[in-house]
């Protein structure tokens, strides 16, 4: 099934595109070889696609990953922080201790830390 859903992360209508990310997460099928894909739906104008896009990313697990997230921490929606922070904390929480200690987005970094304190 995940396999079919792939095909739905490069449609035009935004609401597809949502529903097949939020549909892969929820199953934690890493989406690999779509990876610009989902570059590219973190830099979006839709903010809900932003959100789905840095969940998803998580799922891969790689360092290219790890630096989107780390820029998502950046985003100007509060859900695109949370998500990259939850995100990072499901990949590395070490990495995003280092968020919370040194993001250049004060943002970001208060994002690292409300996780962080959460997850304990």
């Amino acid at each position: 099934m995940a396999e079919r859903v792939l095909s739905f992360l490069d449609h035009p209508d935004p609401e597809l595109k949502a529903a097949a990310m939020r549909a892969l997460y929820r199953m934690r099928y890493p989406p690999k070889g779509y990876e610009g894909f989902l570059l590219a739906a973190l830099k979006d104008q839709q903010e809900f696609l932003r959100a789905h896009a840095a969940r998803l990313m998580a799922l891969l697990g790689n360092e290219l990953a790890q630096r989107a997230l780390w820029k998502a921490l950046s985003d100007p929606s509060f859900y695109v922080r949370r998500a990259a922070a939850e995100g990072l904390l499901l990949m590395n929480r070490g990495f995003l201790a280092q968020a919370a200690e040194g993001h250049p987005d004060p943002f970001g970094r208060a994002m690292a830390q409300q996780v962080l304190r959460e997850a304990a």
